[in-house]
């Protein structure tokens, strides 16, 4: 299986609150792919900002696939929302490509 080298991920938050992002997934074929992008286990980022990173994504170079972010809106001082996921329209996943994922709920 091929694998899509030095891909960059690019995760806007355009949800007017700073979001907490947990879990990036990745489609191939049918099988969904976790990716641990997240340093600690989540990345914050605030609002209007965006974070790059940048990866290997086995098994799909060359192919189509779909990226899913799993994240919490900041919601009070020290609360966070339930669970919002994002899922990315189908795109073919290259070598040294990029892809941004914009968050907005």
């Amino acid at each position: 299986m091929a694998k899509a080298e030095n891909f960059t991920i690019v995760i806007q938050n355009k949800t007017g609150v700073e979001v907490r992002a947990s879990k990036f997934e990745y489609r191939d074929g049918t099988k969904s792919k976790t990716e641990n992008i997240f340093f600690g286990g989540s990345d914050r980022i605030d609002e209007g900002a965006e974070k790059e990173y940048t990866r290997n994504l086995q098994g799909i170079g060359e192919e189509s696939t779909e990226f899913t972010v799993t994240y919490q809106l900041r919601s009070g001082k020290s609360n966070w929302s339930a669970n919002h996921v994002k899922t990315t329209d189908t795109f073919t996943c290259k070598d040294n490509g990029s892809y941004t994922v914009v968050l907005t709920d």
